[in-house]
């Protein structure tokens, strides 16, 4: 195990992105913060404002102290997400993640506003608990569309052919293995919380992925989005049924029923299937 503080391994160092980004970033808030809090003194109290350095340089160290504990806590929490890259992977553990880090800058926040005794410090808080809550999932936002590494993110299934003269495969979810399964076999797909349900003739597989990463991988000239949740082998369709609402239903020749969105149903309508009242 990998000791926390190992300088070796503490992947916080001066210069590295994840203290560069969070620095650059908090400090152009706080100037942001700074000079629309002073337009603000300027145009609600215009008679009696007279901007100054002074003023100027209060309103800074003002902005400071509301959001010094980020520019402290974001590098730091950057450095554990990078430590433990592979634990907050998870999305609900990202969620808990975000959760932590907005605990955390509360009480570091209601710690310095006891030291300092500036008035009451849990009506601060209290204030402060939405700013400080949009501010936690920005920095998650950040880590997991920017810094994250590329290791760490959820890699599209990708179609592999078998042989020259063989269709392309998958590789999709059996039991507590895997299996390679030829896209051809496959029948249908639905959406399933973070994964996609692989119906074939012989069974049904799982496969951790969106429908929009299957629909650009799977071949357009095999497989047709018919409504949000599901997509179905062309060569499975036995008939569709219009409804009068504009939506429909697509019978497969397995006997399963899909639904047929009205959004998709414009594209399913190049092809010459059966229709049936």
């Amino acid at each position: 195990m990998t000791p926390l503080l190992n300088v070796k391994h503490w992947p916080l160092q001066l210069g590295s992105k994840d203290v560069l980004a969070p620095l650059i970033g908090w400090c152009g808030f706080v100037l942001v913060l700074t000079c629309y809090c002073l337009v603000y003194k300027q145009v609600l109290f215009a008679s009696s404002f007279n901007f100054s350095w002074a003023v100027a340089t209060e309103t800074l160290m003002w902005a400071c102290r509301e959001w010094a504990v980020w520019m402290v806590l974001t590098p730091l929490a950057f450095a554990c997400f990078r430590l433990n890259q592979k634990v907050i992977q998870p999305q609900h553990k990202g969620w808990l993640c975000c959760g932590v880090l907005l605990l955390i800058a509360l009480l570091a926040k209601l710690a310095m506003e006891l030291l300092a005794s500036t008035g009451d410090a849990f009506s601060s808080l209290v204030v402060l608990f939405p700013r400080y809550l949009a501010a936690s999932l920005v920095v998650m936002w950040v880590w997991r569309k920017y810094l994250r590494p590329c290791s760490a993110r959820p890699k599209q299934p990708t179609l592999e052919p078998a042989d020259a003269n063989e269709s392309a495969s998958i590789m999709v979810n059996k039991g507590s293995g895997q299996v390679l399964l030829a896209i051809d076999a496959i029948q249908w797909l639905a959406a399933s919380g973070n994964y996609v349900e692989v119906h074939t003739a012989d069974g049904q597989y799982l496969l951790r992925a969106t429908m929009q990463q299957l629909q650009e991988q799977l071949p357009a000239r095999l497989f047709l989005r018919i409504h949000r949740s599901y997509m179905v082998n062309l060569g499975a369709i036995d008939c569709i049924q219009h409804l009068p609402s504009g939506s429909g239903k697509v019978l497969l020749k397995s006997g399963h029923t899909l639904a047929l969105s009205k959004s998709y149903r414009k594209a399913l309508q190049q092809f010459k299937f059966q229709a049936v009242p």
